[in-house]
């Protein structure tokens, strides 16, 4: 063309998977010193992630069918019967029987029905002790951070490495090398970086659980 131009390009995302895998940029290669080199500098990664603003408009349109379940105005609770928060499967059932006798025309109340049947059968597998395959919760777009790959040093070809995985709501398992210890999720907070102790290398996100009960039994077969 014989002249500079400027342009832009963005990608979007069209399918979501269960998992989702984040890598940060820690390493470069330093022209100067003609060495690898380690990015220091302090990157503050989310509990839940939301990719919602990443979607296709189709996919987005797929998300908003269950992002109405977060939202939804609920029937009257009282102080002494409560409705149960979105992390408990019953949670979730209430709000799409909520949805459907709000919105009986919408052309989601097929989904809407078939999510309040999962969670309701899910909230009495888990209150009668069985074990449930698939806790997740609905493809919103949301996802909840479960496990860190971390990285402790100033240089690329050393260091050393350790596994941080979710077991609960408020408990992470720390692992190093051949020992396995217990943290609170507010360690999980200093792992930022911006300095010399552990930082995030590789974050792992997946679609948020419902129900504690699996993630209970997790964290108690780990530590026996």
């Amino acid at each position: 063309m014989g002249k500079e131009v400027i342009f832009s390009k963005s990608t979007k995302i069209d399918k979501l998977p269960k998992y989702l895998i984040v890598q940060f940029v820690r390493f470069f290669w330093r022209k100067d010193s003609q060495k690898k080199a380690k990015i220091l500098k302090s990157i503050k990664f989310p509990k839940m992630l939301d990719t919602y603003n990443f979607a296709t408009d189709d996919l987005k349109r797929a998300l908003d069918i269950h992002r109405h379940a977060e939202i939804v105005e609920l029937p009257d609770a009282d102080a002494s019967n409560p409705h149960p928060p979105m992390e408990d499967p019953r949670g979730l059932a209430i709000r799409y029987r909520a949805l459907i006798e709000k919105h009986p025309d919408s052309g989601n109340v097929s989904e809407w029905r078939d999510a309040a049947e999962k969670y309701e059968k899910i909230a009495e597998q888990l209150a009668a002790g069985e074990h449930v395959p698939d806790t997740s919760s609905p493809l919103s777009g949301k996802y909840e951070l479960c496990a860190v790959l971390t990285h402790q040093g100033r240089v690329a070809d050393g260091g050393h490495y350790m596994a941080w995985t979710k077991q609960s709501r408020e408990k992470w398992a720390k692992f190093d090398d051949d020992k396995v210890s217990f943290v609170d999720e507010s360690e999980i907070e200093k792992l930022s970086g911006g300095g010399d102790w552990h930082m995030a290398y590789i974050c792992l996100y997946r679609l948020p659980q419902v129900g504690l009960t699996r993630e209970s039994h997790n964290a108690k077969r780990l530590k026996a």
